[in-house]
């Protein structure tokens, strides 16, 4: 909130007089290492920066800090520094001191101010980080038919199998082989999704159109050794007023460990309520915000998203405004994707909104801008092949992996650098229609592919050659 104070016309005028009487109001501050000329007057004598030195890859970033000495050593606050990089080809620098790095070499940065420049710091730039594929093809039963991928947070990999089996790659013993959990009843089949929350708890979706024997949500709990539970709709002809889940495609979880479901169908989205012992709410949605909704998540403040098949738009539940059994107001996106197929989604750190629009003719990645009042960008930067982008994901530095399914590889977008796009076929990768994604706490990269291996992209990071 902005607060406004109005001086009485006495205080105005007495403030213009003293003003007078001591020469004016001098210069404007904006701290230390980004203000205006010398502070208060005083003479800038030396400029010390730190790091004096540092080394980072291209696309990250580096904060220099400038401070400004008088000549007895004294710091001098609200100075105003001009930033330079030797060689903006290889590092560029904002006014702010915040240094990124281009392409591979050397660049020396400076800060000026009041005329004195500051001793300049050494910026090394690395190659950008490469990646090493490993293939995991485990023989018998334990893949089959992957339909989806995930990671939990001891780093071990979980896969949807379309019998309605799920396997794990147990962390560090990946190429070990699979352990497999089998379909809990028979005749059970095609998952859609899968996710797993904070305990640990693997949770998939199963569609009303890739099974008859059953519809629904199923948890696998990692406290009772991965003993599965059924979540099913609350009838066998579910209408509006009595549903729970109707042909459920998408899942998530929010930082409450609470599950959220799209219905295909149903347009609309399933909260399983986990102070509730998973009880469900029900979201409907008011006009066509939601149309055929395919994929969720969840924003770091719990906003729920929602990518809807038809209709070319994203639908969102505010946090903080949705609750038991009520509608709320979904802001929808016109996204403009002329036909989307199976749209996916994430949500990074800044709550920009991530889609990956599943076309197999106009395949790209749209961008919701937090900042610009969810305004869509478009993402097909120079560089990028994107063969029927499928799905996407985000890794911790807020960079965006794509899955080409018709061109087996995967894109990244850069986060620190303009989101320029690297594509990956990496050897031994055994990149196969990949059609899942996910990250793993590492960093690294996890693809399921559709002749039944998983591919690992192992970020190593490359140091720069020195003649």
């Amino acid at each position: 909130m902005k607060l406004h104070y109005i001086l009485p016309r006495w205080a105005v005028l007495g403030c213009v007089l003293v003003l007078a009487a001591c020469g004016g109001g001098g210069g404007s501050y904006s701290g230390s290492g980004s203000g205006g000329g010398g502070g208060g007057g005083t003479t800038i004598a030396s400029i010390t920066m730190a790091p004096t030195s540092a080394s980072i890859a291209v696309g990250a970033t580096q904060q220099f800090t400038a401070t400004a000495m008088d000549s007895s050593g004294n710091t001098i606050s609200g100075v105003s520094f001009a930033w330079a990089s030797s060689n903006t080809s290889v590092a560029t620098i904002s006014s702010s001191g915040v240094a990124t790095g281009m392409s591979a070499g050397s660049a020396t940065i400076t800060a000026t101010a009041s005329g004195v420049t500051s001793t300049a710091a050494a910026l090394t730039v690395t190659s950008q980080t490469s990646v090493q594929a490993v293939n995991y093809a485990p023989g018998g039963a334990a893949f089959n038919g992957i339909s989806s991928i995930a990671t939990d947070q001891q780093g071990d990999v979980w896969v949807a199998n379309s019998d309605g089996s799920v396997s794990e790659l147990p962390a560090g013993n990946y190429s070990a082989g699979a352990r497999n959990f089998p379909a809990p009843s028979p005749g059970l089949n095609g998952p859609s999704d899968i996710a797993v929350d904070g305990s640990g708890n693997i949770w998939m979706t199963i569609p009303l159109s890739n099974s008859a024997a059953f519809s629904g949500v199923i948890e696998l709990v990692a406290s009772q050794a991965y003993a599965q539970l059924q979540y099913a709709p609350s009838s066998p002809s579910p209408t509006s007023q009595n549903i729970n889940l109707n042909d459920p495609v998408g899942i998530a979880v929010d930082s409450a460990n609470n599950i959220w479901v799209t219905n295909y169908a149903g347009n609309s989205l399933t909260e399983l309520v986990a102070a509730d012992n998973y009880n469900p709410s029900y979201y409907d949605s008011p006009g066509a915000d939601f149309y055929q909704p395919f994929s969720v998540a969840v924003s770091t403040n719990d906003t729920v998203w929602a990518a809807n098949q038809q209709g070319d738009s994203v639908s969102e539940l505010p946090a903080g405004n949705y609750g038991s059994g009520q509608n709320y107001y979904q802001q929808s996106f016109s996204i403009g994707t002329g036909g989307q197929t199976n749209p996916t989604l994430a949500v990074d750190n800044a709550g920009n909104v991530w889609v990956a629009n599943g076309d197999s003719v106009n395949a790209y990645v749209i961008e919701l801008v937090a900042s610009n009042g969810y305004q869509v960008k478009t993402w097909t930067p120079s560089g990028e092949t994107y063969g029927c982008a499928y799905a996407l994901t985000l890794d911790g530095g807020g960079n965006v992996w794509v899955v080409n399914y018709c061109s087996s590889t995967i894109t990244e977008l850069v986060a620190g650098n303009g989101y320029a796009a690297i594509n990956y076929a990496p050897a031994n990768s055994g990149l196969s229609a990949p059609d899942s994604i996910a990250v793993d706490s590492m960093g690294d990269v996890w693809v399921a592919n559709t002749n039944n291996s998983v591919s690992e992209l192992v970020q190593v990071a490359v140091p720069k050659q020195v003649p």
